[in-house]
């Protein structure tokens, strides 16, 4: 897979005596990247540094060593960091997380992925889920996804996912005037006009109820067969007793399925994907087309 382009580098400082469960923290967050399909990491050990505590720790002095700094330095895709980041915090805890945009001009992957037939949705799914109560304003809705990679919300009563709010849901059911990702483009006095629209309406009135969930330990490729035979975007994630512990879009199982592919002269090992078939089997040909100079309205 060529990843190139823009990019966003973060760094976690820690000591070397931190730990995560019962793993250091740097090799436990390596671990965790590895599980999240990160693009990749670097543990960096440095030999000197100085905290917040304002010791100064440094390798010639054997009996503060297990102090000395760590930097895990991580490269990835925007997106990807932004659907991390928050698990992440509450991973490391304390220390110090720094992120900068940063671009690729070459990335080569020495080897290929394996996506065996045991590859469970909990290992590709976005964990830090937003969700909603039945009785939130739908307006507070709206806020949540406004500017997210994200375009649904679940409703959640008692840990359990009762319904799903996506954006089509919004502007048919909610009565809003314009899909959330235009929102950003009107006028003020637009923008509240549009969200005027909603009302006192509250998430109950206009989710689609009973939605369908797949548990956390289900294969992706029964979450495909489930995505496509019920033509979803995605689906929440529950756990043995029912509480949403996630959300699996189709994005996360075909960026796992493409990651898995050989990039050379090999032949693709099977993912879940006919590799035989054409693309103009399964490629939509009933596509709007619009000018550039098109009047967004």
């Amino acid at each position: 897979m060529d990843f190139v382009g823009k990019a966003k580098r973060i760094r976690i400082y820690l000591a070397e005596n931190d730990v995560i469960g019962h793993k250091p923290a740097p090799y436990a967050l390596l671990d965790w990247l590895r599980r999240e399909g990160a693009a990749g990491a670097t543990v960096i050990r440095a030999t000197a540094g100085l905290g917040s505590s304002g010791h100064l720790n440094l390798d010639i002095m054997p009996d503060i060593t297990a102090h000395l700094p760590v930097i895990v330095e991580w490269i990835d895709s925007p997106d990807r960091v932004e659907r991390l980041l928050p698990q992440l915090k509450q991973m490391v805890g304390r220390g110090l997380i720094t992120a900068e945009d940063t671009e690729i001009l070459l990335y080569k992957a020495h080897g290929v992925r394996t996506l065996p037939n045991t590859v469970t949705v909990e290992q590709v799914m976005s964990r830090d889920v937003v969700s909603v109560a039945p009785q939130s304003p739908l307006r507070k809705v709206v806020e949540l996804v406004e500017g997210k990679v994200y375009r649904a919300v679940p409703v959640v009563e008692d840990g359990r996912p009762v319904g799903m709010i996506t954006n089509l849901d919004l502007v048919e059911r909610g009565g809003l005037l314009v899909r959330v990702e235009l929102l950003g483009s009107l006028s003020d006095a637009e923008r509240t006009s549009a969200l005027n629209q909603l009302g006192g309406k509250t998430a109950r009135e206009v989710m689609t109820p009973n939605p369908v969930t797949v548990v956390e330990g289900a294969t992706i490729t029964a979450v495909a067969d489930v995505m496509a035979h019920k033509r979803l975007k995605r689906l929440p994630v529950v756990d043995a007793a029912g509480k949403l512990v996630g959300i699996v879009s189709r994005l996360d199982l075909l960026r796992t399925v493409a990651e898995a592919f050989h990039s050379g002269p090999e032949e693709p090992r099977p993912a879940g994907l006919r590799g035989d078939l054409p693309l103009s089997r399964v490629m939509r040909k009933d596509v709007p087309v619009v000018h550039p100079d098109t009047p967004i309205n």
